[in-house]
């Protein structure tokens, strides 16, 4: 006698459309799949190992996104807000490379939540800050950045 998945454990049977379209590891939200990663890399870094795994840094159109990423970083760091400094930071895909601020997956702009003062290019005299990073504070505000500056990372890619 076979017994189905529902028999055995309650579950759904599997339908034509599969309910997992995010790889494992991965975190779906409103049509997209977003991994945080902890390991500390330069912004480029970042967006090369992002590519790798045929994604993007995470680009953020609205507060909800703001919101699920921020909680990405949270949970990964156990809070990581309580922890201080870069332990919460994540960078995101807002850069500079000539000119204005833009998404690296060349996504329209609109959404910014930058911290109260941001951006202010300034980086104690010692480099120009052109990429930005989600800070885990509670408003998960955004702040300009030093590129080669090393901390974690946030990728999204599309679910299709």
């Amino acid at each position: 006698m076979t017994l189905t998945a529902v028999a055995l454990f309650g579950l759904p049977e599997a339908t034509g459309h599969d309910q997992c379209v995010c790889p494992f590891g991965w975190s779906r939200f409103t049509g997209s799949c977003y991994r945080y990663f902890s390991r500390k890399v330069s912004w480029q870094a970042a967006q090369n190992e992002c590519r790798g795994l045929g994604a993007n840094l995470v680009s953020i159109h609205d507060r909800a996104e703001n919101t699920f990423a921020y909680s990405l970083i949270v949970i990964d760091g156990c809070n990581a807000y309580t922890m201080h400094g870069e332990n919460g930071y994540a960078w995101i895909g807002y850069h500079q490379p000539r000119g204005p601020f833009a998404w690296s997956d060349g996504s329209s702009l609109g959404y910014e939540n930058w911290r109260r003062g941001q951006p202010d290019n300034y980086n104690y005299g010692y480099a120009t800050e052109d990429c930005a990073h989600l800070r885990s504070d509670p408003a998960g505000s955004w702040n300009d950045f030093t590129c080669n500056k090393r901390i974690g990372y946030i990728c999204k890619k599309s679910t299709a």
